[in-house]
């Protein structure tokens, strides 16, 4: 030690200053830092002494201002200065800042390397870099000074135009398309949209595992719908380039940025083969905000379609997408819609792509088409039409949402085909790809040849963790720190591994974290649906509210034929009717002739008649074809009531707010419709059974057991698939936001109580949403219009509404919703030329419709 200080002195000033918070940056331990620097112990002795790294002690000399020791000793060995020595002769030919920056961690991967043989501490690069400049001065690295000297790189590039290197792009996938779904009736198109190239969220498996999926369907073709790009990327990978070549080569650099771009989607689309085995066309489409100028994206559509004969390019901001019928029948449109400009931020889904569908709307002199499709919004949003004249759905990215610049509520990732029957339905299916990303580590299956059980458990917590820092691992692997940092060693890689399940090790040196090569999950991760066949269930549902029993302008021809055969065409296991099956007698409306001569309680039996004759005419439909499977035989007692119970629809029960408005007099609010309900179909079921030789079968206890009144203060069902299904009637007026209430239901009931599927129902506008939250997974709500084709107080105050019940069909596993099909049932049979009168006989208008009865 120096005869300048005493050590005792020293070890006791050092001492008192640990007493106080924060030492090191107390206003003291200035003092005693100077002290420090001026006894010239070495640095393994004032980490010792003051219990804190050598970094955290020279950013506490950098805080108070006081010079750092210049310490020739030194525990660098001359093999590791000769390793180093070796990188800072190298560092002169280094052209770029990135070229720089991988010499720097190739030199201390090395080094520290050299440094494990021999027993030692690894070292950081500005640790390493320190010891350098105290060791020798005279050595200097050559980036960036390079950049100024006269005979750097830099100069000598620009006397002559720069060469690029062109990266190596594999071949695209080719996906087949079984020829069984490929011949299936109808029309299928699938929509991507929005994988934003480059972005730090894109991900190459995404689009590949759409294209499977969609194939599987047997879609005719797929439509990429805008944001195939990240604008911003290109932006800053030209600025980079032009930065490091000179401003003078920024057109050529420009187009060879375009170039590579071109090559790199030329591998990344899948290819789709027909039975025939020609190739289904991908319609390409650009949107301004999210590809670029318009000039640059439909440059590089148009390499696109120059160099893949199964590409074309359409309109950059959206077309019009020719979906040829069979049989000569008129050709379907779908009209594609992308954002041409930058919207303000948007709290709510439908916002955004409404105004930019009005925009459309204003501009355009040819007559509407069938469908809108909104690409760009990360949201997967179907609107029925009614209230408006064309239906429209937005498309969610295909890309993993990073904390990006939102404009709306982006939350959707995955895909939609849309399928066009023959009969005129038209069904929406939504797959949901946001499960496979939150567990996207879970698909890196492999680990580095040789790797031991402790390797194994390394790249375990990080691939359920998430990047980690050395000292958490060897805390949570129950081990020392310096072990941790030998052993990891074998397992970071200086590029990404070329392997398809194992991307390997990397440590940033900035977060001071290992975690897996960024670079490998954008473009070597492959995703994969679960397999796991008994996992997976189908819940179906027919959501329907606002039947109004004792309305004139109640469609009750279209409730008591329509619903039976669009739930036996679908396969529909449930009914949930979402309140208001009554008009009740509010607001005048007996005098003011809107209903017929009804009080509530006529009204309430009305309405139980015509939802029994539904559940009644699908009970005989589907027993008469389970019957089928036992011929030959007769089936036992057993036997018969599982047919019953299979048979009969389960019929979900939310009270409305026309249904509660006679509590004020004391009366309980649909009592009358589920005595109806829970009287009439056992005794119809039992006369049906009777005729069919069955006498010994009570239906009653099944009928009770599957009609179900949700509580009020907990309105949720939960069905055997795991998926609670919640009903709400909110008391409140419709808002100009279309999926304002939807959204906020949903929400609500999938926070408080854990629901997947909410049905609501009140404001007779029909609009489906889907919301996506690391607990509850992939949600959807269903808010469904009216039975009723108008009423007087809607139309007093300029508003439309939405005709029809909903279609639902959720596919999940294990209690995780992966795929949703929806359809919309709004042509009314009704007109309003034969709107009945108030006067009008129900008895006479029961047996007409063919109602039960006693």
């Amino acid at each position: 030690m120096s005869a300048r200080i005493g050590a005792e002195e020293l070890k006791e000033a050092i001492t008192k200053l640990k007493t106080q918070p924060r030492y090191l940056r107390a206003p003291s331990g200035k003092k005693v830092l100077k002290k420090a620097v001026k006894s010239g112990l070495d640095w393994k002795k004032l980490e010792e002494l003051f219990g804190r790294s050598q970094s955290a002690i020279e950013k506490a000399l950098s805080y108070h201002g006081v010079a750092k020791p210049r310490n020739k000793t030194s525990d660098y060995s001359e093999e590791q200065l000769k390793i180093a020595k070796e990188k800072y002769t190298a560092s002169f030919l280094v052209e770029s800042k990135q070229g720089s920056a991988e010499l720097s961690q190739q030199m201390v991967q090395a080094l520290n390397a050299q440094r494990l043989q021999e027993g030692k501490k690894t070292v950081s690069l500005n640790a390493l870099r320190c010891a350098i400049h105290d060791l020798k001065p005279d050595w200097k690295w050559g980036w960036p000074a390079a950049k100024t000297t006269a005979t750097s790189p830099r100069t000598k590039r620009e006397e002559k135009p720069p060469e690029f290197l062109q990266r190596r792009w594999p071949e695209p996938e080719t996906i087949e398309v079984p020829r069984d779904k490929w011949e299936r009736p109808g029309a299928r198109v699938a929509y991507l949209s929005y994988s934003a190239y480059r972005n730090s969220g894109w991900r190459q498996g995404l689009p590949q595992l759409a294209v499977e999926i969609a194939a599987n369907y047997g879609c005719h073709f797929p439509v990429f719908a805008g944001g195939l790009l990240d604008k911003e990327w290109v932006q800053k990978e030209v600025k980079r380039l032009t930065a490091n070549f000179g401003r003078r080569y920024a057109g050529e650099i420009t187009e060879h940025v375009k170039d590579e771009i071109v090559r790199a989607l030329l591998s990344t689309l899948p290819k789709s083969k027909k039975p025939d085995g020609s190739l289904a066309r991908w319609y390409l489409m650009a949107s301004i905000p999210y590809d670029g100028p318009e000039q640059q994206a439909e440059a590089i559509l148009r390499r696109l379609q120059e160099l893949r004969e199964d590409v074309r390019q359409y309109k950059t901001g959206g077309e019009r997408i020719e979906i040829k019928q069979p049989d000569g029948r008129p050709s379907i449109w779908h009209g594609v819609v992308l954002p041409k400009k930058r919207r303000l931020s948007s709290k709510y889904m439908s916002a955004k792509p409404e105004r930019d569908i009005e925009d459309v709307e204003d501009q355009t002199s040819r007559g509407y088409p069938d469908l809108w499709v909104h690409g760009t919004s990360a949201t997967a949003i179907f609107k029925p039409s009614g209230e408006r004249a064309v239906p429209y759905i937005t498309l969610p990215a295909i890309h993993k949402l990073e904390a990006e610049k939102k404009q709306i509520a982006e939350n959707q990732v995955g895909l939609a085909i849309v399928e066009e029957m023959p009969d005129g339905d038209r069904l929406i299916h939504w797959w949901s790809l946001r499960d496979l990303i939150a567990r996207e580590r879970g698909f890196i299956t492999g680990i580095k040849e040789g790797a031991t059980d402790l390797h194994k458990k390394i790249v375990a917590i990080i691939k359920r963790e998430g990047a980690r820092h050395p000292g958490r691992l060897a805390d949570e692997l129950g081990i020392d720190r310096q072990t941790l940092n030998q052993e990891i060693q074998f397992l970071v890689e200086p590029k990404r591994s070329g392997r398809l399940t194992w991307p390997g090790l990397q440590y940033d040196e900035h977060s001071q974290r290992y975690d897996f090569h960024g670079d490998w999950t954008q473009e070597m991760l492959r995703y994969a649906l679960p397999r796991d066949g008994e996992g997976w269930h189908e819940d179906s549902f027919l959501f329907f509210g606002c039947l109004h029993a004792g309305y004139t302008t109640t469609d009750y021809d279209f409730v008591v034929k329509n619903f039976p055969e669009i739930i036996l065409k679908y396969g529909i296991k449930v009914l949930a009717g979402v309140g208001d099956f009554i008009a009740g007698l509010h607001h005048s409306f007996m005098h003011k002739g809107e209903i017929f001569q009804l009080n509530n309680t006529e009204q309430e039996q009305f309405a139980g008649e015509i939802v029994a004759t539904v559940i009644y005419k699908v009970f005989t439909a589907r027993f008469e074809e389970a019957l089928k499977l036992f011929e030959g035989r007769t089936p036992t007692t057993e036997e018969i009531t599982s047919l019953v119970d299979k048979s009969l629809l389960l019929f979900l029960i939310k009270k409305g707010n026309h249904d509660t408005w006679q509590e004020y007099d004391g009366n309980t609010a649909l009592q009358k419709f589920y005595d109806t309900l829970t009287a009439l179909l056992p005794y119809h079921l039992r006369v049906y059974l009777a005729g069919k030789g069955f006498t010994t079968i009570d239906p009653t206890a099944i009928v009770r057991k599957k009609t179900v009144l949700v509580p009020e203060h907990r309105p949720v069902y939960t069905l055997p698939s795991g998926i609670n299904v919640g009903l709400t009637h909110p008391h409140m007026a419709r808002a100009d936001t279309t999926s304002l209430r939807a959204e906020k239901a949903l929400k609500f009931f999938a926070q408080r109580y854990g629901c997947q599927v909410v049905g609501v129902a009140n404001f007779h506008v029909a609009v489906c949403a889907h919301k996506w939250w690391p607990k509850n997974g992939q949600c959807v709500v269903m808010q469904t219009g009216t039975e009723v084709i108008l009423t007087d107080f809607e139309y007093n105050k300029l508003k439309g509404l939405d005709f029809g019940p909903l279609l639902l069909k959720t596919l999940s596993y294990k209690g995780r919703i992966y795929r949703t099909t929806m359809a919309a049932f709004n042509k009314p049979l009704l007109t309003e030329e034969e709107i009945p009168p108030k006067w009008t006989d129900v008895t006479k208008l029961k047996k007409r419709l063919g109602l039960l009865g006693y």
